[in-house]
């Protein structure tokens, strides 16, 4: 249970008041506003990796909404001066990025007083056991995320200097990319972005990786394993124990296997660090959110504010299981979900589960339906309903996207609120 004092204000919808803010001096309401960022091989403009952001005013999160859990945690993740282990179990709910030298980014942080931790630490992944990688963790005070830059070098020494060694409480290994440097740089130098700033030097940071710090792994290996049997539906996972590693402390991942929408391989993972700082605090969150969604939420019914922070999972893109077909496990393992369709895509309807998960993490799971369980049509998500019901009798007036000419798409995407 969350024992803290809590201010009055948070009682207050905080899930209104944080969308229906004045914007300028027209004072705008909004039902929704999300950011996107895309990544994009460069010998395909269709083939597209997305990770957005999301703000919303009429989805619930109980009385203890974002603003106040991500505002807790970011003063748990950077107020640290007064910790010789500076190391937090809340760094972990982490989007992890690659750029080849991280020079640029520890100027720019140091610059403009962005709170970091410079961190180096031993690669794990084959081919690169034992190499020095370097970290920079940053955590954001709007989502709370924390971003981990991952680089093979840090080649200006008077930023080089800043970096030390990662807390033993972190685990390096729930911390270091499952992939060796050489894999990465070639992925690196086949991917583009537009930037956000135009006029930025910042070389481009490539995700690689999401990771969720949990406090029951055995209950996150039973869901996807045994409860979802995730395996059948095209996702591949594994589990490592690196307790023995003779630091004293105990490390567990859980690993979910995908190949990315840029066509590179892409990992989520659960970690186990009991040992780390504030893991009370954590209990205390999972415990309020999972709580919370399921109060809001049914088997195709409701929505919360919570499961806008998700990762995107894209089925088995054989075709060999659908989106009815995968809502059958969702049920079994008594999790809530949504069902809406995105788009038409060759006369076939597209769109996804909304579903809650396990260790605060939910998830967007993508595919196609074939109308053996929901109806047709199956409504797109409107944004400025609660429940997130569009209650329009066609697909055109839910505004959904039609095409002639589909692409294939795989893999993994990322998304928070703010």
């Amino acid at each position: 249970m969350v024992s803290n004092k809590i201010d009055p204000e948070d009682i207050k919808t905080p899930y209104e008041r944080e969308g229906m803010k004045g914007h300028g001096h027209n004072a705008m309401h909004i039902c929704a506003t999300r950011a996107l960022f895309a990544w994009s091989p460069k010998d395909s403009l269709t083939n597209d990796y997305n990770w957005h952001e999301f703000q919303g005013s009429h989805t619930e999160s109980g009385p203890l909404g974002p603003d106040y859990w991500w505002d807790k945690i970011y003063k748990l993740n950077t107020e640290v001066e007064d910790y010789e282990d500076q190391w937090n179990v809340f760094l972990h709910q982490a989007s992890h990025l690659y750029v080849k030298d991280l020079s640029k980014h520890i100027a720019a942080f140091t610059s403009d007083g962005t709170p970091h931790l410079a961190r180096h630490y031993k690669a794990v992944a084959k081919g690169d056991e034992g190499k020095t990688m370097y970290a920079a963790f940053v955590p954001s005070s709007y989502t709370g995320q924390t971003l981990i830059i991952h680089a093979k070098s840090v080649e200006e020494r008077e930023y080089a200097a800043k970096f030390t060694e990662l807390e033993a409480s972190a685990c390096a290994y729930a911390v270091a990319l499952p992939v060796e440097t050489a894999r990465l740089d070639a992925w690196w130098d086949n991917v583009v972005a537009h930037k956000a700033s135009p006029d930025t030097d910042l070389p481009l940071a490539m995700p690689v990786m999401d990771s969720k710090p949990t406090v029951d792994l055995h209950e996150v290996v039973e869901y996807f394993e045994k409860k979802l049997n995730v395996h059948r539906f095209g996702v591949d996972t594994a589990k490592h124990d690196v307790s023995a590693d003779g630091s004293g402390n105990t490390c567990k991942v859980f690993e979910l296997k995908m190949s990315s929408q840029f066509q590179t391989e892409y990992q989520a993972r659960f970690v186990y660090t009991p040992d780390a700082r504030n893991f009370d605090e954590l209990g205390a969150f999972l415990e309020y959110t999972d709580k919370t969604v399921r109060s809001q939420m049914g088997f195709n019914s409701g929505y919360s504010r919570w499961l806008d922070d998700h990762w995107g999972i894209q089925l088995d893109h054989k075709g060999t299981a659908s989106l009815d077909d995968f809502s059958k496990a969702l049920e079994r393992a008594d999790t809530p979900y949504h069902a809406h369709a995105t788009e038409i895509i060759d006369g076939t309807t597209i769109g996804s589960l909304w579903a809650w998960g396990v260790s605060g993490m939910a998830i967007e799971w993508h595919g196609s339906f074939d109308y053996t369980k929901f109806p047709d049509p199956t409504g797109a998500f409107d944004f400025c309903t609660a429940d997130s019901v569009c209650s329009a009798a066609t697909y055109q007036q839910c505004y959904l996207n039609t095409s002639s000419t589909g692409s294939e798409v795989t893999g993994a995407s990322s998304v928070g609120p703010f």
